[in-house]
Parts: C-alpha cells; structure tokens; sequence
C-alpha cells in the first residue's frame, strides 16, 4: 500500500527510544573484547538496574538524571561480573551519544510522515542523547519533535512522562498512539490513555496480569499494514 494514499486523518505517532528506534544491542558490544560469553548476563543487569535507579530516584527526593543513572548502572552490572574498569563504563555510557536506529526505523518514520502523520520521542533519555543519537542514526528529519522526560523529573512508566507527548502536540491522548518494544511502557501509556502498539521483535509473550496493547506487531514497518484506530486487542 502506498502510504501516501492511505486515507485516514492525520495521527501523532509517538515513540520510544531505547530497543525501538534505536539499537542498544549493537552499541554495547564494544564490552564484548572483555566479558565474552559474559556480555548478555551483564546486559540483563544493567538494564534492570538502571531501570530499578529510574523508578527509586522518581520515587525519592533526590532526581538523578538518566546519564547518572545508566552510568551507575553500567559499573554495578560489570562489579556483578567481577570487572571493576572505569574506561570500560565510560566508554558504554558514552555510547548512548551514538545509537543506531534499527534497519526499520528510518523509511517506517518517513512514511509515516509521507501519508501525513506526525512522529515523535517520547524517552526517558537524556535530551543530548537523544539529540545526538538521532542525528547520528539519521532519524532526526523525519522526526517532528524529540521528547525527554527530564524536565518533570520523572521517569516513564509515572503519568507525567506520558502526559509530555499530551502538551507537546495539544492533542487528547485517545488521539495519539504510543509505540514500544517494552511491555511495561506499553502498559503505562495504555493506562495513561494512548492507543498502544507493542514492537515484539523478539516473539515474546505479554504478561497476563496487565492491560493488553491496543495492537502488536513484529517490526516496525508492520505500523504501515495495521489500523490502530479500529484494533482493539493483540
């Protein structure tokens, strides 16, 4: 189907970052050369770290920001691992400065726009980062705008982040769809209000206990096949 002649009006489609547009996996095998068959475990650590460091620090009084947060969870993730190298941590924190995007990405984002809708990040990264690995990864012109949570001092899965793409666009949120390769982002935005469509790369399942995406797909250039605005349900 060509986009440009798909009729339907014009949708805010808002993104993920990090394991939707932009490739982390990639990035971070620079710590291969020294954890070897290693590099998954610490990977699993790191992300689940920095994550719990997300929540706590929206949760508490002291806010730290999201290149603080990945960077104390990089080293905590290596300690597990036995390997105590500041050039190391530095070197995969630096990389969030300059992600690929997946082979998808670009042509999905500029035939969204081509039809007429409008794309943005919607992340909990910093702004520079985000800013920086979308120049790099040549996502930023078929990006309408690039959005951090920073600002609120909050992190998603929290309602203010989600309500960022609401002030940002002047749209209700039943009028926008949120996209992302993370269940729980999903979930966040779905109860926020965002039509959902979850990227199931990997053919994961979806957890049963919690609100369902309003679509899933396997890619993103499956977000050109399917209607959101009439699916109910995975």
């Amino acid at each position: 189907t060509d986009p440009q002649l798909w009729p339907h009006p014009m949708t805010v489609y808002l993104f993920d970052a990090y394991g939707t547009l932009l490739d982390l996996s990639a990035a971070l095998r620079i710590a291969e050369p020294q954890l070897g068959a290693r590099l998954p475990a610490m990977l699993r650590t790191w992300r689940a770290t920095q994550l719990d460091y997300a929540w706590l620090s929206a949760l508490g009084e002291r806010f730290a920001t999201f290149d603080v947060i990945t960077r104390r969870a990089f080293h905590d993730a290596l300690s597990c691992e036995g390997i105590v190298d500041d050039a190391l941590v530095d070197d995969l924190t630096a990389a969030f400065a300059s992600l690929p995007a997946f082979s998808d990405a670009a042509t999905t984002l500029a035939n969204l726009r081509a039809r007429g809708d409008q794309t943005a990040i919607l992340s909990n990264g910093t702004p520079q980062w985000l800013t920086a690995s979308c120049a790099h990864s040549r996502l930023t012109p078929h990006l309408d705008r690039i959005l951090s949570v920073e600002a609120t001092h909050t992190y998603k899965p929290a309602p203010p982040a989600y309500a960022i793409g609401v002030d940002a666009f002047a749209q209700p949120a039943d009028g926008m769809i949120f996209v992302s390769s993370k269940w729980w982002d999903v979930v966040g935005a779905r109860n926020f209000g965002y039509r959902t469509v979850w990227i199931n790369r990997g053919g994961g399942y979806w957890p049963l206990s919690v609100v369902r995406p309003t679509v899933s797909v396997a890619s993103l250039t499956e977000l050109l096949t399917v209607d959101v605005e009439l699916s109910t349900s995975v």
